[in-house]
């Protein structure tokens, strides 16, 4: 614990003495930060439609991370987006060290080379290169030794369900859980059975991301063509 709680929070502390955002303000932070006020301000629910993109229509707009979204609603309204955004990133840092030394331990490992494991998985360049840059949606590393610890505990509903947690936080982790689940399964069957029902409870939120997808890229290719059609008639 005293290893996440230091991870977390050491790091960010010359942005947090300044009232600052934890990041770096020229990569993707701002949209992260602003797609996290969206989505908390649009709760309860799953909203993937923004009217004030693309004025006057509006447009599709799927937030990164509705698992930040969710969490960060309540701190947001108690002390705004940046004060919600720096709340959901610690917790994620923390959590990453912390379920992965738990995950480790259930594998076998003892107290020493579970520590050691989960500095080198969730203190690792990977996760905090995300944080630095603002890709919120990679930061939520403890999804995947959740899902593992779940698995390694033979239970096979929470294995579902954390599985489906790791496919919504990110697709980053969900293709490797999805890899992990095809060769773990032939040795223990719980991990394709994580697979099977982690896909189907994930299936909504994925439905949503594959069909808002599809609209924005419509909707992008209507707003050229509407580019295009007027520089012809300049012509």
């Amino acid at each position: 614990m005293i290893l996440a709680a230091v991870w977390a929070i050491v790091p960010a502390l010359p942005a947090l003495f300044q009232g600052g955002i934890i990041g770096s303000p020229y990569t993707d932070l701002y949209p992260s930060v602003w797609g996290l006020a969206w989505f908390a301000g649009h709760q309860p629910g799953f909203p993937t439609f923004a009217d004030v993109l693309s004025a006057p229509d509006g447009m599709a707009f799927y937030y990164s991370s509705p698992i930040h979204g969710w969490l960060g609603t309540l701190p947001a309204l108690l002390g705004g987006p940046a004060f919600a955004y720096n709340f959901t990133l610690l917790l994620a840092r923390f959590a990453t060290v912390a379920v992965s030394y738990g995950c480790f331990r259930a594998s076998g490992l003892g107290s020493g080379g579970a520590l050691t494991a989960a500095a080198i998985y969730g203190a690792s360049p990977y996760f905090h290169g995300y944080s630095v840059e603002g890709i919120v949606e990679g930061t939520d590393g403890w999804t995947l030794p959740l899902w593992a610890w779940t698995v390694l505990r033979r239970e096979r509903l929470a294995a579902a369900a954390s599985f489906a947690l790791v496919v919504i936080s990110s697709w980053y982790l969900g293709m490797v859980a999805c890899l992990l689940a095809a060769g773990w399964g032939l040795r223990d069957r719980i991990a394709w059975i994580s697979l099977g029902g982690g896909l189907l409870l994930a299936s909504p939120f994925l439905a949503l991301f594959v069909g808002r997808s599809e609209e924005h890229t419509s909707e992008l290719q209507s707003h050229s063509d509407l580019v295009c059609r007027l520089l012809l008639e300049k012509k």
